[in-house]
C-alpha cells in the first residue's frame, strides 16, 4: 500500500479509490465481527471480566489524554486519540492465541472478553462520530444520545424483521440458488444495511455490524460463517493495503521523535493500565502480565475510527499522519 499509493510510486493516487477500497474491507470485517457476537453472549460475562475491561478502557484513555496534552495537542484531540488508544486488534490477538493453543487458558479467555468490550466501545464511537461532526458546537451528550437512540431503534426494527421476514428470505435464497447465491445474497444484505444506516445519519460500519448481529441469531448463522469467515484475512489485507496508501513516509522522516514517542508511550501506557485493571479485578499476577502484554498494541478499528474522524474534520491532518 505504501509503495503503490500517492506517497510512493503513485500507481494509485485518487483518494476516492483508496477510501472505497478501505470502506469495502471495513464493512465486511464488521459484518464478520457481528456474526461472532450473538447478544446472549454478553450476559455470560463474569463481573470481574466486565470490571477489568471497562477499567482498561478508561485508564488507557485518561493516560493517553495526559500524554497528548504534554505533546502540545488540545484536550479535545486528546480525548479522540485517548479513546482510540484503548482499542486492540481482535483479529490479531485471537489468531495468536489460537496459534499458540492458549485461547482456553485463563488469560486467553480474559483477553477475548476484554476485546469484546473494546469492540462494543468501538461500535459506539463509530455510531457517534457522524453526529459529533454535524453538532460540533453542541453539548457532547446530545449527539451521543441521538446516535444511541437511532442505533437502538434501527436494531429493534431489524430484530423484529429477523423474527418474521428475514428468515423467510434467507430460506428462499438458500433453497432456490444453493450456497453460491446464498453467499452473494448475504453480502448484498450486509452492503444494503450499511447503505441504509449511512442514509439515516449513522455510519456504514455500524450498519454492517448490526447486520452481522442480526444474522448471528438466525438458524443460518453457521452457514453464513462458513461462507464468510474464510475471507476474513482477505478483508484484512484489503483494509491494510488501503491504510498503507494513506501512510506518508515523509511525515515520519520529518518527525521521527514525535512519532516514536507517541507509539512507545501508548504501548507502555496500554500495558501498564491493562495490567493494573486486571489486578484491580482480582486476577492472578501472571494473568495480568500476559493480558497486559497481549493487549499493548492498537487494533485495526483504531485506524477505521481515526480515518472517520479525519474525514469529518474532527482531527487535524497533523494528528492523522
Amino acid at each position: 500500500g505504501v509503495i503503490i499509493g500517492p506517497h510512493g510510486l503513485r500507481i494509485i493516487s485518487d483518494p476516492g479509490q483508496i477510501n472505497m477500497l478501505g470502506e469495502i474491507g471495513v464493512i465486511l470485517l464488521l459484518f464478520i465481527l457481528g456474526l461472532g457476537f450473538p447478544p446472549k453472549r454478553i450476559f455470560t460475562m463474569g463481573y470481574r471480566a466486565l470490571l477489568g475491561g471497562i477499567l482498561q478502557i478508561i485508564l488507557t484513555a485518561l493516560g493517553t489524554i495526559v500524554l497528548t496534552v504534554l505533546l502540545g495537542w488540545s484536550l479535545a484531540i486528546g480525548v479522540f486519540v485517548g479513546s482510540l488508544a484503548a482499542l486492540s486488534s481482535t483479529a490479531i490477538v485471537i489468531k495468536v492465541l489460537n496459534d499458540q493453543a492458549v485461547i482456553d487458558s485463563i488469560h486467553g479467555r480474559l483477553m477475548v472478553w476484554y476485546l469484546i468490550i473494546q469492540d462494543l466501545a468501538a461500535v459506539l464511537m463509530i455510531a457517534v462520530i457522524p453526529t459529533l461532526a454535524t453538532d460540533a458546537g453542541a453539548n457532547i451528550l446530545t449527539p451521543v444520545l441521538v446516535s444511541l437512540s437511532k442505533g437502538i431503534a434501527f436494531l429493534a426494527i431489524f430484530l423484529l424483521l429477523n423474527r418474521t421476514y428475514i428468515p423467510r428470505l434467507q430460506y428462499w435464497v438458500a433453497s432456490v440458488g444453493g450456497k453460491e447465491l446464498f453467499l452473494i445474497g448475504t453480502i448484498i444484505f450486509c452492503l444494503g444495511t450499511a447503505l441504509i444506516t449511512e442514509l439515516i445519519g449513522l455510519s456504514f460500519a455500524l450498519g454492517a455490524f448490526l447486520a452481522g448481529l442480526v444474522v448471528s441469531d438466525s438458524e443460518f448463522n453457521y452457514q453464513v460463517r462458513a461462507g464468510m469467515v474464510p475471507f476474513r484475512d482477505i478483508f484484512l489485507c484489503i483494509f491494510f493495503v488501503a491504510l498503507g496508501m494513506l501512510l506518508d513516509p515523509g511525515y515520519f522522516i520529518a518527525n521521527p521523535g514525535r512519532v516514536l514517542a507517541v507509539t512507545l508511550g501508548i504501548m507502555v501506557l496500554k500495558f501498564f493500565y491493562t495490567f493494573a485493571a486486571t489486578c484491580i479485578a482480582r486476577y492472578p499476577l501472571k494473568t495480568a502480565l500476559y493480558t497486559g502484554i497481549g493487549l499493548a498494541q492498537m487494533g485495526e478499528f483504531t485506524f477505521v475510527i481515526l480515518q472517520m474522524e479525519f474525514q469529518y474534520r474532527l482531527v487535524s491532518e497533523d494528528v492523522f499522519y
